[in-house]
């Protein structure tokens, strides 16, 4: 994923590079309707804690809850301009989501227990944006607000236990000093519906050609793993985004 959004950097960069900076003729707050496209790269502050569900963390009880990592996103959006600044787009997203692998402890009678978890959720997302653009009398420089709605397909596409075990979980210490490493859950994939809101700042560069800069939040429900064998999963209940994103436009 980093290669790709390293990539989706340089491609922006290099459609600045070709571009030249706007006439002063240019109407964006005209009375027609326009068509336009756009790509965009993002990166995710993720919000949300990885936890623990199932029998084992019922019956036992003491599992901890995991951080996030940071995260990116890839983005393609169509849209038409309407009248007096208003816009319509349809945008599909994909996302890569990891959780923060570093040994954490349990909690209560499992306070000695160390936890590792590596985790990764990939989401593809689709949301229909409305958003307006503000006329503050200067063509090249248009600040926009946006919400919108849509749905994304969430899944658990790994999710790796290390466990060091210090205190015994089960009547005769069956773990007591043992360790479980490696251990994977199985895949799986739930359909959210999501939401989002956001502001941001655009760019005029040429008549065809503008570059976004934007601030926004997404709320993706939820991702869980499949359960295993023992009746466990793993899961995250409320898993949002706060987002920096950079954005070329293209006018047509």
């Amino acid at each position: 994923m980093k290669t790709g959004f390293g990539l989706m950097l340089a491609a922006l960069g290099v459609g600045l590079s070709t571009t030249v900076i706007a006439d002063d003729d240019v109407d964006r707050f005209s009375d027609s309707f326009d068509w336009y496209g756009s790509v965009s790269a993002s990166y995710l502050n993720v919000g949300g804690d990885l936890e623990f569900f199932g029998n084992t963390a019922s019956v036992y009880g003491g599992t901890p809850t995991i951080d996030m990592d940071d995260g990116g996103r890839l983005s393609l959006a169509f849209g038409i301009k309407a009248p007096q600044g208003w816009r319509l787009e349809g945008d599909v997203g994909y996302l890569t989501l990891n959780s923060d692998a570093d040994q954490v402890f349990g909690l209560d009678d499992r306070a000695e227990d160390s936890f590792s978890v590596d985790a990764e959720i990939e989401s593809l997302v689709f949301m229909l944006n409305g958003i307006y653009d503000f006329d503050i009398g200067n063509q090249k420089i248009l600040p926009y607000v946006k919400a919108g709605v849509g749905v994304a397909r969430n899944k658990a596409t790994q999710a790796l236990l290390d466990v060091n075990y210090v205190a015994p979980i089960w009547d005769g210490s069956i773990f007591e000093g043992e360790s479980l490493t490696g251990y994977a859950y199985p895949e799986a994939e739930v359909t959210e519906f999501v939401w989002n809101v956001g502001a941001g700042l655009r760019l005029q560069l040429s008549r065809k050609f503008s570059l976004a800069f934007e601030y926004g939040f997404t709320d993706l429900g939820e991702a869980v793993t499949g359960t295993d064998e023992n009746g466990d999963a793993l899961g995250i209940t409320d898993l949002n985004t706060q987002q920096l994103t950079l954005g070329l436009t293209y006018d047509f």
